[in-house]
């Protein structure tokens, strides 16, 4: 699927991508990364590395941001919308959109 999207992006190579990292709001405890801040930057950071390695894209061309828990598309409060909340985002801005 990653490859996929890889494959679709590639075709974009003149347009300003950002890539946003996202997570659920459940506190994390020990492990990798310290905070959800830090878990969903490290979350945008491992598609960035993806299409660095596997792409031809310009890196001036992309940025990558976490967003922690703080953009939910669902409900935090049930094991269902947790999944759905840890996710990346990709968005494309041309010169007509170009907020980049």
């Amino acid at each position: 699927m990653v490859g996929q999207v890889a494959q679709v992006l590639e075709r974009y190579g003149d347009y300003g991508i950002e890539i946003e990292g996202h997570t659920d709001n459940v506190p994390l405890k020990g492990g990798r990364y310290e905070n959800n801040d830090v878990l969903s930057s490290y979350r945008a950071l491992a598609m960035f590395n993806y299409l660095m390695e596997n792409t031809n894209i310009d890196p001036s061309l992309v940025k990558h941001t976490g967003r922690g828990e703080y953009l939910p598309i669902a409900d935090n409060s049930t094991a269902e919308g947790r999944s759905k909340n840890r996710r990346i985002e990709i968005k494309l801005y041309n010169s007509l959109n170009q907020s980049y």
